[in-house]
């Protein structure tokens, strides 16, 4: 019973950000029916290189500021003493915010890796949302616990 709801928690996470997607119609184009963007052919070289190359060694806070969007860092503990790191691209008063979460084995870096024109956050943002990029326990921007250290195996035991 536990698993089936820890996925169906899942897929809802999952499904949130593609709804306010659809919502803006940032792909979806109602009048025909059709996802256009989705169907255009790629006119750029696959090996061109992301529009950051210090991408491999910044922060994401590092990595927002570097398109010149606002950024903020927010922590968060978890009940069971992880504390989280967030980062937020903050919207104009009233907007509607919208959580990416990365993938296994993946941070919020991810989310902006690809640079100003690629990244999802960044088009996001561009489209009036509040962007906030949540980061799992344990990865490198949620690496810290009130009473646990990283080398003692109960820090990795997640629950």
């Amino acid at each position: 019973m536990g698993k089936m709801r820890l996925l169906c928690q899942a897929l809802i996470l999952i499904q949130l950000p593609l709804q306010a997607i659809r919502a803006d119609n940032l792909f979806y184009e109602p009048a025909t029916g059709t996802a256009d963007a989705l169907n255009e052919p790629i006119n750029e070289p696959i090996n061109e290189p992301i529009d950051s190359p210090d991408a491999c060694c910044a922060t994401p806070m590092d990595m927002i500021s570097q398109h010149k969007y606002p950024s903020e860092a927010h922590t968060v503990t978890t009940e069971d003493g992880y504390i989280l790191t967030l980062y937020r691209i903050p919207g104009a008063a009233g907007s509607t915010p919208v959580y990416l979460q990365h993938g296994l084995l993946e941070s919020s870096a991810d989310w902006l890796i690809p640079g100003k024109a690629k990244s999802l956050a960044f088009i996001l943002w561009d489209r009036g949302y509040d962007v906030w990029l949540g980061n799992a326990r344990g990865n490198t921007y949620s690496k810290k616990h009130k009473t646990l250290s990283t080398s003692d195996p109960q820090f990795w035991n997640f629950r």
